[in-house]
């Protein structure tokens, strides 16, 4: 499994191209912020489609925290908020979904 996420690495976005990818490492072996096995291992991880697929659900690139002052309360208290459930209901949705949460599994293990 890898330590650091690959995106942070390579300073991609999630939706970044195998071109820009293979930019990225250019990039990030020139700036030696990170070993050259780093580099190579995120790049690696990015190029496998279901890797990547898993550090897109495992590893999310957050933003940096900013630190606020206050906060509004006010849109706690209403109810206007919707949840969307999962549709599993055709064959091919639940069966990608077992194996997204297989190869999670599998990576915790």
């Amino acid at each position: 499994m890898i330590e650091v996420n690959p995106y942070k690495i390579l300073e991609l976005s999630p939706a970044a191209s195998r071109q820009e990818i293979m930019q990225a490492v250019a990039i990030a072996m020139k700036k030696r912020k990170y070993s050259a096995s780093q580099i190579a291992n995120a790049q690696r991880f990015l190029m496998n489609r279901e890797n990547r697929l898993i550090a897109d659900l495992l590893l999310p690139i957050l933003p940096d925290a900013v630190r606020f002052t206050s906060f509004n309360c006010d849109s706690i208290n209403s109810n206007s908020t919707q949840y969307k459930s999962l549709d599993i209901s055709s064959p091919n949705e639940l069966k990608n979904l077992e194996f997204i949460l297989g190869k999670i599994s599998d990576i915790l293990e």
